[in-house]
């Protein structure tokens, strides 16, 4: 994601030299001033405005999962198919070994 994120920047400050930050190029945009732009320079917008989202929804997906454990997944899933002490208990009050 930083990787990606540097590119984009990068990107950002080709095609506008006072804007280092690809956040603040997009928050910067209004309705205006793209319009005032060339069909070439709004879909660089277009484009550097999606990888933003990308990037933004790759960071929130990363931090989610980051705080995910084995353990906390193995609860969740020996509580969803009604697993106890590795056995598999059936509606019925038998069980699977």
């Amino acid at each position: 994601m930083d990787n990606m994120q540097k590119d984009l920047n990068r990107d950002v400050k080709k095609l506008v030299p006072q804007f280092q930050d690809a956040n603040a190029f997009i928050n910067s945009m209004d309705d205006e001033k793209y319009q005032n732009s060339t069909l070439a320079e709004q879909h660089e917008i277009d484009r550097i405005h999606l990888m933003q989202l990308y990037i933004n929804l790759g960071k929130s997906l990363d931090e989610h999962y980051s705080k995910l454990t084995i353990e906390t997944l193995k609860e969740g899933t020996i509580a969803d198919f009604g697993l106890t002490n590795g056995r598999l208990t059936l509606s019925q009050g038998n069980s699977i070994n």
